[in-house]
């Protein structure tokens, strides 16, 4: 067997178990979803499923379909990212709520119009080369881009991981945490993805592949106390509440 058939082999077994942790967790999401009481706790596992159907549909993009010159894979990504920012940024902001003194951590409650914005001005940026059909930007205007793009990434995390550590919510306290690192490891395949092409890198991107579909299972796990989902658990944290 070549270096290459075993290269395909793992690839494709990456995305055979990446597309069925993506289904598992959806199945657990939903279930979650229904059966908590919880509002909080059910809202969270309603915004992770609608993430996993979000990235598992992103697979199912044909790279050669484009709109207007414009290619839809990279569209329909960007959508996807979004949404990351958005589930994400919903749950900083419940964390802060919950915190005791609530503390404006990191400034998010301001700087949160920045992410936004500094996003809008990347993919902007990248969907304007592509229709000017710009294959390579100068490298004066590709460094601040993907600079800007890593900065927000890497600030959306440390904001996650702060907010998580001073909330006394156990439940979304790993939900964040678990967050931090699904941003970060998004943000780390989307630079591998699109900026190498080395064998041992893309076996590497593989695993990040998979890596992804696990975290969204462990997110909307951590909304669960004992690791499953029941009606009684659900009451019983409701009344903790």
């Amino acid at each position: 067997m070549q270096l290459n058939d075993i290269v395909n082999l793992i690839d494709n077994a990456s995305y055979i178990i990446y597309l069925a942790v993506l289904a598992f967790a959806t199945l657990r999401s939903v279930t979650i979803g229904i059966n908590l009481v919880n509002r909080t706790y059910r809202s969270r596992a309603f915004l992770v499923s609608l993430l996993i159907v979000f990235t598992a549909a992103q697979s199912f993009v044909p790279d050669s379909w484009s709109l207007f010159g414009l290619p839809i894979f990279e569209l329909t990504y960007f959508v996807l990212i979004f949404t990351y920012l958005a589930v994400i940024d919903n749950s900083i902001l419940v964390a802060l709520d919950m915190d005791f003194f609530h503390r404006n951590t990191l400034y998010f409650r301001q700087a949160r119009i920045v992410v936004y914005g500094v996003y809008l001005v990347f993919v902007v940026g990248i969907f304007a080369s592509s229709m000017l059909q710009v294959h390579r930007l100068p490298i004066f205007v590709r460094i601040p881009l993907i600079g800007s793009f890593a900065a927000l990434f890497f600030y959306v995390a440390l904001t996650s991981v702060v907010a998580a550590r001073r909330t006394q919510d156990t439940p979304m306290r790993r939900f964040l945490t678990y967050a931090a690192i699904l941003i970060v490891a998004t943000l780390v395949y989307s630079l591998i993805n699109n900026y190498t092409y080395l064998i041992s890198i893309d076996l590497f991107s593989d695993s990040l592949y998979v890596a992804t579909a696990y975290l969204m299972y462990r997110m909307v796990m951590s909304l669960s106390l004992t690791g499953k989902v029941d009606r009684t658990e659900s009451m019983t944290i409701e009344k903790a509440d």
